[in-house]
């Protein structure tokens, strides 16, 4: 259990708040330090998976307390100790990789479990597909007729992620697992994915952010240190 007496919780996703065109401030690197010096917790919460975003914070020296990796699949500790998953159910895993083999010479796939280690078929925690939007769309419409459990979406960069959470949701887990209170909970992103955290974990979209996330959001921020300095 976390102990809560006058801590915070910050959780951030990565790409475009905290990792900006391939790079993190200084500033926002100290920031966080501070933060997490002072007893308080930092949280990546990101589509990515554990390896390729751990592999940035090593880069950039930054340290996170927990991951929430693969958009609300796993969480994970800083040295990549599974805390949560959800595999992506075996019955469902049959119906994708069916679907999928219809179209393997014109899209890319890759699978991935809970952390870096070789992927088995019954252990998924999400699919990332490239390959042309039409292709895309034509997959995921496919799917959405077939599949109930797993989540199926487009991003901005063209990419088709199953998978198996959300971002709120991990966060509800998060809560539940540590006892905590809601209100201890700060989030920060700059997209879709993010809105729901968001709207119910008091959150701040950064500056520039989707355009839709601008409409829902009104506290907005220009980096990662001033959500910080608002919150302690």
């Amino acid at each position: 259990m976390i102990e809560e007496v006058e801590m915070k919780i910050l959780v951030s996703d990565f790409d475009g708040t905290l990792f900006i065109d391939n790079k993190v401030t200084k500033e926002d690197i100290k920031k966080i330090e501070e933060f997490r010096k002072k007893g308080n917790i930092f949280i990546i919460s990101t589509a990515r998976n554990f390896s390729t975003v751990k592999k940035e914070c090593l880069k950039h020296s930054i340290n996170v307390d927990y991951f929430f990796c693969d958009i609300g699949s796993v969480i994970l500790d800083n040295d990549g100790n599974v805390l949560y998953k959800k595999y992506i159910n075996s019955y469902e895993i049959e119906i994708i990789e069916s679907v999928i083999e219809n179209y393997k010479n014109i899209i890319t796939i890759k699978r991935f479990g809970t952390n870096s280690k070789k992927v088995d078929k019954n252990d998924i925690i999400e699919y990332k597909i490239d390959g042309e939007i039409i292709v895309l769309n034509e997959i995921k419409h496919i799917l959405n007729s077939k599949i109930k459990q797993a989540k199926l979406q487009i991003t901005e960069d063209n990419k088709l992620i199953i998978h198996t959470g959300t971002k709120e949701e991990i966060i509800q887990i998060f809560i539940n697992q540590n006892s905590i209170n809601k209100s201890i909970i700060t989030t920060v992103g700059d997209e879709l994915d993010d809105l729901n955290m968001l709207i119910l974990y008091n959150g701040y979209r950064m500056n520039k952010c989707n355009m839709k996330l601008e409409k829902k959001i009104q506290n907005s921020v220009k980096s990662i240190s001033e959500v910080i300095e608002l919150i302690i």
